[in-house]
């Protein structure tokens, strides 16, 4: 019986530290990232566009398009998105007034550029 409660214990505890909440960790804090950094993509990833609304939660999908591998563009944190992308010829509205509708994100966080120094 006692034997039973320790492998029960056990167990219990490795299955709470396998289904532990993942983190993303960066070389890099995330107070770094906030200013836009240049970056090459080294995977195909999808960016898509959104319509700025007010308040932030009732912000609407637009469209998607995929960066091919090569493509230089700068990409920075927010609080509520993974990546912000800038790069010319996307809106870039986001951190921008009321006049600036539509921003760029990227959803995946990482494994898809390199930092271009």
């Amino acid at each position: 019986m006692k034997t039973k409660k320790i492998v029960l214990a056990g167990a219990t505890a490795l299955l709470l530290g396998l289904s532990g909440i993942s983190t993303n960790v960066s070389a890099h804090s995330y107070s770094w990232w906030y200013k836009p950094r240049k970056v090459k993509v080294i995977k195909p990833v999808k960016a898509y566009e959104n319509k700025k609304r007010f308040p932030l939660y009732r912000t609407i999908y637009v469209r998607s398009k995929t960066l091919k591998v090569g493509t230089e563009l700068k990409i920075e944190h927010s609080m509520k998105y993974e990546w912000i992308m800038h790069k010319k010829g996307f809106a870039d509205g986001y951190f921008k007034s009321n006049k600036h509708k539509y921003f760029w994100v990227i959803s995946k966080p990482k494994g898809w550029y390199k930092l271009v120094k």
